[in-house]
Parts: structure tokens; sequence; C-alpha cells
């Protein structure tokens, strides 16, 4: 008998958002837009024929018919997740399994790979870039860095790096004489937003500035996107201080103001309690509060 499957991406999204009540909270753990949530429910109930959701204003609640759906479906990834969590432990033998954020892998983590090989040479290594690592799980991976506020109940949490943001821009934006000098200044550049409009809003808060439209400017769902897109000289950015380094002493990245940076979400490395029984995950957590103690030590 042929399986009629809704679209896996859908379901992805709909137990989200069934889970947090909430297409805004589902949207932040799965690194979309709202809009791009909104979209695949619609899509998934124009598929089923029926509404999961009552939509009241800017609220949305499961129905009768979605209540009843959603734990069929989170049943259903369950189990795709333990069985591929089985597989992958089979499979990566001896290598250390790190889930990282993709900024902090790609910018960070990735080009220090080397230092980390130079001192443990034996230590097989395997970097998954993963989204969503709000509630680390460590079925499939033996430590994570993860990005939040710390606050992990049942593992261990080390802190890594603070989480500072501050608006950057490449030189190129300034060369043909539009002044950046004052954050009013900005009214007349392309702000650039990270999944949502929220950063710019707050960072503009903080600044005692409230007549700024902060809805305007491209929306990313990848940080990187941001990192690369100012680096471009397309617009302004919110970025964050410790993945920005290397730029900003080269000079492709400046800091237009004096203001301080703004509190943002930290990076936490996070493993299992009792992991320290294994030399491979005391190997990589000194190495790494290693390296990120000599970044503070040079600044």
């Amino acid at each position: 008998m042929e399986r009629r499957l809704p679209p896996l991406n859908a379901l992805h999204t709909f137990e989200a958002a069934a889970r947090h009540q909430s297409f805004s909270r589902a949207a932040r753990e799965l690194h979309v837009t709202h809009a791009a949530v909104s979209h695949q429910i619609r899509a998934l109930e124009n598929w089923l024929g029926v509404a999961l959701f009552d939509r009241t204003g800017r609220s949305v609640r499961l129905n009768e018919r979605g209540q009843a759906y959603w734990p069929m479906v989170r049943g259903a990834f369950d189990q795709i997740h333990t069985g591929t969590a089985t597989l992958l432990r089979a499979a990566r033998a001896e290598a250390l399994v790190v889930d990282a954020p993709p900024a902090f892998a790609v910018r960070w983590l990735a080009p220090r790979l080397g230092q980390l090989w130079n001192a443990h040479p034996d230590l097989d290594l395997r970097l998954n870039e993963i989204t969503g690592l709000d509630d680390p799980d460590f079925t499939d991976s033996d430590v994570a860095v993860c990005v939040g506020d710390g606050n992990w109940p049942d593992v261990e949490v080390i802190p890594l790096i603070p989480g500072t943001i501050t608006p950057m821009c490449s030189p190129m934006l300034l060369n043909n004489g539009r002044k950046l000098e004052r954050p009013e200044d900005l009214v007349h550049f392309k702000l650039l937003h990270a999944y949502d409009h929220n950063g710019w809003r707050q960072w503009f808060r903080n600044a005692g500035i409230h007549d700024v439209d902060t809805e305007r400017g491209p929306v990313f769902d990848d940080t990187n996107l941001i990192h690369s897109t100012t680096l471009a000289g397309q617009g302004v950015g919110l970025l964050h201080t410790a993945l920005t380094r290397k730029e900003l002493e080269a000079g492709l990245l400046v800091r237009p103001f004096e203001i301080g940076p703004q509190n943002d979400l930290g990076y936490y490395l996070v493993y299992p309690r009792g992991a320290e029984a294994d030399q491979r995950v005391v190997q990589f957590r000194d190495w790494l509060l290693a390296q990120v103690g000599a970044d503070e030590a040079a600044t």
C-alpha cells in the first residue's frame, strides 16, 4: 500500500509550533522567520484539508484536531531520532562528536582546529553544525557548544564567550562620503537582521533612540549570512564581537560607535554530567578554555 505522507519539513515545523504553542518561538528554535513557520503550517493544513490551529490576532493555539494529531507526529519524530542516534553511535566509533551552532563552528572553531590537533594528534573529531540547540540532547553527540543564558538543568555548563553584539559595517560602506558617526545616522543605512527584528529594536532602545523604524531591512535565518553581507558592504549588521575579531583587526570591519556592546545570548560548552571520565571530553574542554583565555588576554 502506498503511504500518503505530508511534506516532512511542514511536519517538523508543526511539531515545533505545537510544542511551543507559538509560531515565534518555533521560528527561533528552527532558525527561520515567523513568516516561514506560518507558511509551512498553512501548507500542511492545506495538504490535510483541515485546520490545526486556532488563530486569534497574533496568538495561536492548537485546536481539537491539532491536539489529536500532535502526539502522533511527535512520536514519529521521536522514533526517527532514536533510530538515528543508535545508528550514529555505532558509526562514529571513537570520534568525539561536537555539536555547534553554524556561526561559531565556521567563524571561531573551525579555523582553530589545527591547534587542537597539534595538541592532541590522536583526537578524532566530528563537528556537526546544529541549529536549535536551546535544549541540548546528547543521544548522538558527546559535547555541544550552545547559545543561551546558561540555564540548562542536569548537564555540565561551562561559560565560554559572553554574548556581546554591536553595530559593524565594512569601510566600503563609508567610502562614498556617507556619515555614520551617531546612532541617529543609521536611518540612512540598510539594517541587516538575524532571525527577526528584535536585536536592532533592543539596541536602539538601549541607545535611547525610539523613533527609528526597525522593521525595515532584510532578515536572514543564518548569522553567517549577516557576516558575509556586512563584509560585502551591503548594510550594517549587529555582529558578535568574539566572532569578528580578525576582521576588525584587519580593518575589514569597523565599529562606528563608541557605545558599549549590547549583551546578548552567550556561548557555553555543555556536556552530560560524568562525561569527565571520557579523556576525549577533557582534552577538548581544556583546549577550548585555553583558546578562550588566550583571546581574553589578547584584548
